[in-house]
């Protein structure tokens, strides 16, 4: 059992940066601009999950970019997945599924920034270090 959720956090982790990484297109661009958005803060944004994706899915400092994913995520669901605002039923419905795992990638995020990384991560081989050798690793 100690290795399931190492297994889920790679899971997750591989989602998430897969998600960020798709739309680095002329598509998203154009996507993010119809919704008053321009291309640099898509990119940040981008970026931030992509970076919080990579730090859950190492298992390195998870909490800090699981919280990282929640502050992205939800300005995210709010104004790009916006199904009810849509004022064409076919868009509505192609939106929410986007909201659908957005919602899903951000639940993921909470449980990891509330329960940490598991055993099997970096995170965790960190603090079971005696702490001389902590403070070794920390000044090198």
């Amino acid at each position: 059992m100690r290795d399931v959720p190492l297994f889920a956090r790679v899971l997750y982790g591989a989602i998430v940066v897969m998600t960020a990484l798709g739309p680095l297109s002329q598509q998203s661009a154009e996507y993010a601009a119809r919704h008053g958005m321009s291309a640099a803060p898509v990119v940040a944004m981008l970026s931030g999950i992509v970076a919080g994706g990579v730090s859950v899915l190492a298992g390195y400092r998870a909490r800090i970019g699981a919280a990282a994913l929640i502050l992205l995520f939800v300005p995210a669901i709010v104004t790009t997945d916006a199904f009810w605002g849509a004022q064409d039923p076919i868009a509505a419905l192609l939106l929410l599924p986007m909201l659908s795992k957005n919602v899903l990638l951000l639940g993921g995020a909470l449980m990891i920034a509330c329960l940490g990384a598991g055993p099997l991560s970096m995170d965790a081989l960190s603090s079971e270090r005696p702490a001389p050798l902590r403070a070794a690793a920390a000044h090198p």
